[in-house]
Parts: structure tokens; sequence; C-alpha cells
């Protein structure tokens, strides 16, 4: 017989304590679990399962969720974009005749084709201001959305003034 510890598969009974175990690895031949803790172990399992299924569920849900929201406020902050555009070429040109010179309603120009502006105007009598009315429509999803913003603006006193200083202004010193 040899006794160098090959025969328990490089285990030296003499070093690790041979007359305390019966085989060097008992873990091989362990007596098999009972028929309860078995049914416990799967009813554990698929509990864990439809938990997994469920948080899956509801984090994919949201993930839409968010994706539709970013979608939507992207579109808000294109037409607030395009409100203040259409607000300020009223304010720059005047409120006092801009539906006669400029449309007053139309597409917006390219990349926002999709949009829509229309200009209301209103008051504006006996000097005092103008309420403009401005709002940018558009579809998204087959349904209509539409953002509306007032302001009042201030009649035109006078046609454009002269805005040149009277001395040139000297940038390099």
């Amino acid at each position: 017989m040899v006794t160098d510890g090959r025969q328990f598969g490089g285990h030296d009974p003499a070093r690790c304590g041979a007359g305390l175990r019966s085989h060097p690895r008992p873990w091989r031949h362990s007596p098999r679990r009972p028929w309860h803790v078995r049914g416990v172990i799967l009813v554990d399992a698929i509990i864990g399962a439809v938990i997994l299924g469920v948080a899956l569920v509801v984090i994919i849900g949201l993930s839409g969720r968010a994706l539709s929201s970013q979608s939507r406020g992207q579109e808000l902050q294109v037409a607030a974009m395009l409100l203040d555009e259409q607000l300020g070429l009223v304010t720059m040109r005047g409120a006092d005749n801009y539906a006669a010179a400029f449309p007053a309603e139309g597409s917006c120009d390219a990349p926002y084709q999709d949009y829509r502006f229309k200009l209301e105007f209103s008051g504006g009598t006996g000097g005092g201001a103008y309420r403009v009315r401005a709002t940018v429509s558009w579809t998204t999803g087959g349904r209509p959305r539409s953002e509306t913003a007032e302001t009042l603006i201030a009649p035109r006193t006078e046609e454009d003034p002269v805005r040149r200083p009277e001395t040139p202004v000297s940038r390099y010193q």
C-alpha cells in the first residue's frame, strides 16, 4: 500500500488527522436532502423568478415613460424657441402694421417646418400698448398640440432711429 498520500487524491492523512474523518472529501457523499426541503427551495426559486419578472416589467414601463417625457420636453423647448422668435420679430419690426407687411400665420422655417405659427394683434389705440398673442402648433403621435404666449408691446413713436454713435468707437487702445 502506498502511504505518500496519492491514494487519497493528494491528501496526506498523516498531516491532516486521518482519524477525524471517514473520507477525505465528505461533500461528495452527502446524503440527499429530504423531499420537503427540496420543495421549499423550488418554491423560493419560483417566487424569486416572479419578483424578478415584476421588477423587469416595472423598469421597462418606467423607461418608456422617461423616453416619452424626454421627447415631449424637446417639443416644448422647440415651441418656446419659436414663440420667442416670433415675438422678437414683432418687437423688432413694430406691432403697428406688422400684419400688413409680414405674414401673421404660416409654417415655421426649416428645420421646423412641422410647426406652424399664428400671431394675433389687439389694442394699440390712442398710444396704448399692443396685446400680441403668438401660438405655435404641431402634431405629434396623431394628436394636435399647441403653446401660446401673450405679451404687451409698446407702439413705435418714430421711424427707425439712427443708432450710430456721434464719435466712432475705438476698440483697440
